[in-house]
């Protein structure tokens, strides 16, 4: 397991976005983060990462491998919207 998801106390996750069926968390510790994205919509939605971090995707729920519709590749810039598929997450490490 990463060690941004063995945080354990209320200052190792920071909620980023919880609204129109959107909900965005970022997880640290010992100098890992994580951006978990959740797409709760019924259908495909554009979305904005609120980070400044260099992001690299390591988890897509809708993509073939999971039995979904198509993974969603990061475009080159993190300050451009992302396109996600209905009811689906998506899992990023910084760099």
């Amino acid at each position: 397991s990463r060690p941004a998801m063995q945080g354990r106390t209320r200052d190792t996750i920071d909620v980023l976005t919880a609204e129109n069926g959107i909900v965005s968390f970022e997880r640290k510790f010992q100098h890992d983060h994580v951006l978990i994205i959740l797409n709760f919509n019924k259908h495909t939605v554009s979305y904005t990462p609120p980070l400044r971090h260099r992001l690299k995707q390591i988890f897509d729920s809708s993509s073939s491998q999971w039995g979904g519709i198509g993974k969603i590749e990061l475009r080159a810039s993190q300050q451009e919207a992302l396109t996600l598929n209905p009811e689906s997450a998506l899992i990023f490490e910084s760099q």
